[in-house]
């Protein structure tokens, strides 16, 4: 199966009459696209999905990331930059041992290190393992 999915919002930031910047906190442009393949005969599934976000201001609390507006507060951080990251999964059911399933995910696999929000550090790739039993 083939899935995508995409966001557009017009503004990502907003003045108020006060004064202060308004951030939305998400990019203008985001979406993703994966491919799924499913053996049932086999019991085997995988996926792999590459998933995009533009660049975009953010502003939480202390965690501000403003830079990337067109009048920035004089000590703005920087924005939160664009990133591309590809996504695989692969599950196979454990033989023998009906409604029981192993999964191998692993997140940004080119481990390309991106910031998902001002003030946090950078992430890696994240791999997890998972043993799923259906009852």
């Amino acid at each position: 199966s083939l899935a995508a999915s995409g966001s557009y919002v017009s503004e990502e930031a907003f003045r108020t009459e006060r004064g202060p910047i308004f951030a939305l906190n998400a990019p203008t442009r985001k979406g993703s696209v994966s491919l799924e393949y499913r053996d049932s005969e086999r019991g085997l599934s995988g996926e792999i999905r590459a998933r995009l976000s533009g660049e975009f201001p953010a502003a939480s609390g202390v965690f501000e990331g403003l830079a990337c507006l067109g009048d920035p507060p004089e000590d703005a951080e920087p924005c939160v930059r664009s990133y591309a990251l590809l996504d695989v999964s692969l599950s196979s059911e454990v033989p023998g041992v009906p409604g029981a399933a192993v999964q191998l995910s692993v997140q940004n696999l080119l481990d390309e290190g991106y910031r998902s929000f001002p003030g946090v550090p950078d992430v890696g790739r994240l791999a997890l393992v998972r043993l799923q039993y259906d009852f």
